[in-house]
This record gives C-alpha cells, structure tokens and sequence, in this order.
C-alpha cells in the first residue's frame, strides 16, 4: 500500500482562489501514506480551515448599516452585506470556504482511497479512521451546501442546483464537474453518515475537541436532520450527544475571570470545555472584528437598536416585558457594548484572534481563529426544536428552560402555556398590570416586527407546517428561534435559520438617532439571492452559476 496523497500544492481541485482554471495541473509534491499514523495525520487536513461566521453574520438580520457616509468598511463587506455577488478575495469570502472546503473533502477521499486500497477497514484495523474520514466528509459538504444553496426544501430542492459531491480522490487532468441538486446532497450526506455513526471511536483523540468524536458526531448528525426536516432523527442524535445530563457550558465561570475580551473569548473556546464539541480554525480576521470596532467593518454591525429590540436586550420572556431593556447584568456571560462617532455595537466575545507562522524564515506571521463549530448548548436547542415538531411541547419547554437557566440568571421556569402567552399577539402591560403606551398615546401592542419597528418575533415562513399564527407550535418556535440567535450569536448560526425558516429580512439604514430610518433593500422568502454565488473562476471554469432575479 503505497498511495499517493495530492494535497501538499493546495490541492487546487476545486480549490480556485488562487488560480484561474478549474483545474490547473496535478500537484507533484506528494506523500507515501505508507502507514497508519500518516494516515491519521491526514485526517486533520480533512477538516475545513476557513469560517463562515463573518459572511453569516453579515448577510442575517444581525447586521444594520449604522450610518450612510460611515467610513469603516471595505468593498467585500459592501457587497456582503447587501447580499450582491461577491467579487473581493479576503479571508472572510464565501471562495475561501469554497476553495479550503473542497480541499478538506479532497483529503477525507483520500483517506478513503488509501484504506479501501489497503485491504478495507476492518483489514486494516482503521474503522474509526475510515468513519471520521466519511464524517469529515459529509460535514464539509453540508457546509457548503448551506452556503451557496438554496435551503432544503422538499418541494424545491429536486431541481435546485446542488454542489459537486465529491466521493473519490481525483486523479484526472481537468476533469467536468456537475452542481446536482440539493436534494442529492442532502441524499448523499445522509448516506456518509449512516455509514460513519456505527463506527465512530474516541479511542485514539489526543485532544477531542478537534475530531468528529461520538458526541461531536451525533451533534452534527442532529443538526444535520433537523436542517433535513427529519424530526425524528434530530431528536434522536441529540439524545444520544446530550445524554442524561447535558454537559451544557459552565457560563457562571466568566464571573470568576477578570473581564476582558481575550480572556473571555479564550475561556470560550478553550478546547477542554466539554460543550465544546468540535473546534475547528482558519486564517482570518474576524476574531478582531468579532470582539472591538477595529474600523474594516463597523459600518455594518450588530447595533443597540438590534440587541435592545430583537434578541441580546429585547423584552424577553425571562424579564419584565413591559418596556423592559435588558441590562446586559442579565447573562452570566454578559456581552459587550460600544458606541462612538462611527460605530455601534454590541458584541459576544466568543472568538479571539491568535497568530500563526506563516513563513519561519521571514518571521511573518497570519492571523488565525478556532472556534466551536458545534456544541452541546446548541444539541439542546436542535433536541428542543425538533421536539416541538414532533408535538413533544412538553418536554421542548423543559430543554428551553435548561438552556435560558443556564445562560440567564432567571428561576422563570418555561411551559408551552407561558411560552404562547408571551409569543402571542398582545397589548403590553407593565408592571402593575396597566396598558404601556407609545409617545402617542396609543396601546403598545407586541406583535411580529416591520422594518421600522423592531421585536423579537419575525413572520416564519417555512417549507413544513409551524400550526397557524400565535398557536403554540409557532408560539414555541419563536421561542427556540430567539434563543438560537442568542446562543449562535457571533458563531454565523442565525442566517442558517433565516434561510431555514424564510425568515423576511432588511437591509437598513439608521440616522442619526441610531434607529431604522432608510429601508435599501428585503431579503423575501423565496429570494435566490439566499444562495451565494459560486465564486468567479468557478463560474469561469464552467459550472453553472446561482441564478438572479433580473
């Protein structure tokens, strides 16, 4: 057994930031996986080493435009922001996750190939190998899939255009490539981790936190079918990540840690934390423009006006409703907030930036972020959304209220009566029961938000059936979807639920009072613009492109 691994020249297949053809040439410089522990070594290159969370976060309703004539910012945070086709190569663009995707699938195939060629598996004593590398596999697809198409959609998705799902190690000169469907994708990720799960040990991990272990396995795997609207399975795999006590992340910590956004952006993504599942890096900026207005992107950010009216400080169902403005004193990680002449936001330090040799010899050096890709926090509110769809009402109240005790210091304990009660339409009281009224005098009344008035409720608008409006599944829905946006706040989670749940968003200019004052553009439900456009030389090399409204 003596198989060549392509890797060491980028592996350009698929791999087109750099280089303008689909495929150039085959890269010569190559190592003889001649032995298990090379094996083993390669596995860690079939993890993806990009982020998405910057573009996530910028395309979902986490972002307003703080001010027209701001001038932090640069042309690719433009273009992203206002969903356009992206044309600017930087750490934080969709071709890097394109191109460092592909290259992690290229080496998961190969450990494949080697093992198949080696006698299989089971001949080889390398199962849980051959499963990580068919996890590995699977979750950059899914990755990929989520970001440059449209979401899963039972009525759509046997005709909306795919990615390449690529199940072999290539060894040809240029070869053709078809987008499939999305469907197809989902179909073919599914099979790779039926086929991984069984499989899957913990038993050779130095460090855990960076493989696809049991748990960090049944986490994606549980994430993967409640994208794929198969409730049941979603369940199912978060039962068997969480356990019988979820080891959710110890928040009440960060009391006992100086506050500062490094120390506590490392104590967040510190590798030994047990809800830290699967941690993956990449080259990037964004653990700077994550934590502190650093001028490339404060233009666009996630405002007070956001934080106080839709998610971190809104009126929420652990507070006083009544005109209540969460102090950030509420969370026992609290976030920070910043304000100046030309920035305004409010930001969860939950990812720190770190350096990395890019050339010894010259001394240079790359910025460079980890972050956790999954988590036991978010399993339990996979655990409780799919509960919720499954009728489970219940048992979905007992994991929110799991998840707002352990993230807010509240003792409210959540029923799928209070849940609906607060979700529903309703006019506003305060606290000695009597009606709030807005500075014209009329009944402040909690409803579903419009461009210029935002709450933590947004019409959903998905492909299966939520129940009718104020009900208690939607009501509950709306419950699971605001503390997902809390919990994936900074991490990219949002705009996967926007697209999940056709979740109607704006583009948005504030004034000079630091609220809505310009309506630019709407994200509609069905908008293609959901789909971020391959990137250019992809395009150029020849596969098909995303489509556009005209």
């Amino acid at each position: 057994m003596k198989t060549k691994y392509i890797f060491a020249a980028s592996l350009m297949l698929l791999g087109l930031v750099s280089c303008d053809k689909f495929l150039d040439t085959l890269p010569d410089n190559r190592t003889e996986l001649d032995t298990p522990d090379k094996i083993r070594s390669l596995l860690m290159s079939a993890y993806p080493q990009s982020d998405y969370l910057g573009f996530n976060e910028m395309m979902s309703d986490n972002a307003d435009c703080i001010g027209e004539n701001n001038p932090n910012t640069m042309q690719i945070f433009d273009q992203i922001w206002s969903w356009s086709d992206v044309t600017e190569d930087w750490f934080e663009c969709p071709a890097w996750v394109w191109e460092t995707g592909y290259i992690a699938i290229a080496a998961a195939n190969q450990v494949i190939l080697t093992i198949d060629e080696g006698g299989g598996p089971e001949a080889m004593g390398m199962e849980a190998e051959y499963a990580e590398a068919l996890m590995c596999r699977a979750f950059s697809h899914f990755i990929l899939v989520n970001t440059f198409c449209m979401n899963y959609n039972p009525d759509t998705s046997n005709e909306d255009l795919g990615i390449p799902y690529m199940t072999h190690a290539e060894t040809a000169l240029n070869p053709k490539y078809e987008r499939g469907t999305v469907a197809e994708v989902y179909e073919n990720i599914d099979k790779d981790i039926q086929a991984a799960l069984p499989n899957i040990s913990d038993a050779y991990y130095a460090v855990p936190s960076y493989h696809f272990t049991q748990r960090a396995s049944n986490a994606f795997a549980a994430r993967f079918y409640l994208f794929y609207q198969d409730w049941e399975k979603a369940e199912q795999y978060a039962n068997a990540c969480l356990g019988a006590e979820p080891q959710l992340r110890d928040l009440k910590k960060f009391s006992t840690i100086t506050r500062d956004r490094n120390a506590w952006a490392n104590q967040y993504i510190d590798p030994s934390e047990k809800a830290n599942l699967l941690m993956l890096g990449s080259n990037s900026l964004y653990g700077r423009i994550s934590t502190y207005p650093y001028g490339y992107s404060d233009k666009y950010s996630h405002s007070r006006y956001i934080a106080n009216n839709e998610d971190l400080f809104a009126a929420n169902i652990w507070g006083n409703e009544a005109g209540f403005s969460g102090s950030s004193n509420l969370y026992y990680m609290p976030p920070a907030q910043y304000s100046g002449n030309n920035f305004d936001a409010v930001f969860s330090w939950k990812v720190n930036e770190h350096s990395k040799i890019a050339d010894a010899v010259a001394g240079t050096v790359t910025p460079y972020v980890f972050f956790p890709a999954l988590t036991i926090d978010e399993t339990l509110l996979i655990r409780a959304e799919a509960r919720v769809m499954l009728g489970k009402y219940e048992e979905a109240a007992d994991d929110l209220t799991m998840w707002m005790q352990n993230t807010i210091k509240t003792d409210v304990v959540l029923t799928p009566e209070k849940i609906t009660e607060f979700y529903e339409d309703h006019i506003v009281l305060d606290k000695d029961g009597n009606p709030v009224k807005d500075v014209n005098g009329n009944d402040v009344v909690f409803t579903y938000a419009t461009w210029n008035n935002s709450t933590i409720k947004k019409h959903l608008n998905p492909a299966f059936s939520i129940g009718a409006e104020n009900g208690v599944r939607e009501c509950m829905i709306q419950c699971v979807l605001g503390f997902r946006r809390i919990e994936g706040h900074a991490l990219g989670l949002r705009w996967w639920d926007v697209k999940r749940y056709g979740i109607e968003i704006w583009r948005r200019t504030y004034g000079s009072d630091g609220t809505p004052a310009r309506l630019d553009d709407t994200l509609l439900k069905d908008d293609p613009r959901r789909a971020i456009q391959l990137p250019r030389q992809v395009i150029e090399a020849g596969l098909e492109a995303n489509p556009r409204n005209k």
